[in-house]
């Protein structure tokens, strides 16, 4: 007949396998929870009374050639709405420049505006 073992005596035997299996499942643990805790940097708010004429422009700057043997050519273009990546948002100030310009941002979308671009 089989002698019925303890539970210390299961525990010895199987010593390593445990260790093993409990440093896995608190390391998965542990990730999950930072995985959690981690955020992208988010816009702070403008204040209530902010108006969109208060906030700076930003000016495009000039196109500067670096190969002088190829003339390069600026290309305006123009304001227009662009898909963000997930957990991405647009600003704030986005938001109200597109409201502005008869828009309505949806969820990961942003407003840009016009600029020139080197060709």
């Amino acid at each position: 007949m089989e002698e019925k073992r303890t539970i210390k005596e299961w525990i010895k035997e199987h010593k390593t396998g445990l260790i093993i299996t409990g440093v896995t499942v608190a390391s998965v643990i542990g990730v999950i929870i930072i995985a959690n805790k981690i955020e992208l940097p988010s816009h702070s708010p403008l204040p209530a009374n902010t108006k969109l004429k208060d906030i700076p422009a930003l000016s495009n700057s000039e196109c500067k050639v670096i190969d002088f043997s190829t003339s390069k050519k600026s290309i305006d273009v123009s304001e227009h709405l662009r898909n963000l990546p997930e957990r991405w948002n647009a600003s704030p100030v986005k938001i109200a420049l597109a409201t502005e310009h008869g828009y309505e941002l949806a969820p990961h979308q942003t407003w840009v505006n016009s600029y020139s671009k080197c060709a």
